[in-house]
């Protein structure tokens, strides 16, 4: 049964006071690999697959991003193994994941921090 859908750059995190502040042009993209996760739920063999984007300001951002890069994977697949499918069945919790997700990332960074961190693919099954 599929629960999940692409949500691609709809669902991004951003305060309206950041985006109007910032020029289009400055915003860099570091896309992230897919992810497949089984999830947390006990009884069932449940699995999420995602692909994430994110999003920054600071050229210096996109090195530290490169030399991290297995840190921040480890991040993101330990995130969603933790969550069961009620943890992740609605747009609100969703969104809840995504700024857990960059406030864990933002904390392993120390050279410039991400501005935004998008879904490309979101899929539970």
């Amino acid at each position: 049964m599929l629960l999940g859908a692409s949500y691609g750059y709809f669902y991004g995190i951003k305060g309206d006071d950041q985006a109007a502040a910032v020029d289009i042009k400055d915003i860099k993209q570091y896309p992230m690999d897919s992810f497949t996760a089984n999830l947390a739920d006990m009884g069932q063999t449940r699995y999420i697959r995602t692909s994430i984007t994110l999003e920054y300001l600071d050229k210096k951002a996109a090195e530290e991003l490169d030399i991290k890069k297995h840190r921040l994977n480890d991040i993101i697949i330990t995130s969603l193994r933790e969550k069961t499918v009620s943890d992740l069945d609605s747009p609100e919790k969703t969104q809840k994941l995504k700024n857990e997700l960059l406030s864990k990332i933002n904390s392993e960074l120390t050279k410039g921090k991400l501005t935004g961190l998008y879904f490309n693919e979101f899929i539970i099954q």
